[in-house]
């Protein structure tokens, strides 16, 4: 009883923990189902944080080049949603890799394999972020490819 509790005030109700940013409030909320699951399957769970801070600064950034009407990218819009279609299987399959073999030590070693591509291109992209390039790439490229405004999930804000 006291775990369900604890569960729906901390997890689900983010207006009582509105000091964590959101990247740190996705960080947590992982962090936390991954108890329920399995121990060994944190770094899984960690990494879907991960993949998902590095979604939603590429939404934000890239998708209202695509979905502008004034955009000359607009008529691309196409290949955006198939380039992120496919993406995102790749994506899911990498970091779900020690979560399907059910061992961290053999999804570390599918990791590495791999040279960690996966965690590198999302550290680079939250690299990115944080140093400010994605948002100079914002300000400067939405006004000379005359996009409008958008608001935080990369939608086209209302006039």
């Amino acid at each position: 009883m006291t775990l369900l509790f604890l569960f729906q005030i901390f997890l689900f109700k983010k207006n009582h923990i509105d000091r964590f940013s959101t990247n740190s409030w996705i960080s947590i909320r992982f962090f936390c189902f991954s108890f329920f699951l399995n121990i060994q399957l944190i770094v899984t769970f960690l990494s879907g944080a991960i993949v998902t801070s590095t979604a939603q600064i590429l939404r934000r950034t890239l998708r209202p080049l695509f979905v502008s009407p004034s955009s000359p990218l607009s008529k691309f819009k196409i290949l955006y949603d198939m380039a992120g279609f496919f993406t995102t299987v790749i994506v899911l399959n990498y970091i779900a890799a020690p979560f399907v073999v059910l061992t961290i030590d053999k999804g570390l070693m599918i990791w590495k394999d791999l040279y960690f591509f996966g965690h590198i291109l999302c550290g680079a992209v939250i690299l990115m972020e944080w140093i400010g390039i994605m948002k100079w790439i914002r300000q400067k490229s939405f006004p000379i490819l005359g996009v409008e405004k958008v608001n935080v999930n990369g939608k086209i804000k209302k006039k």
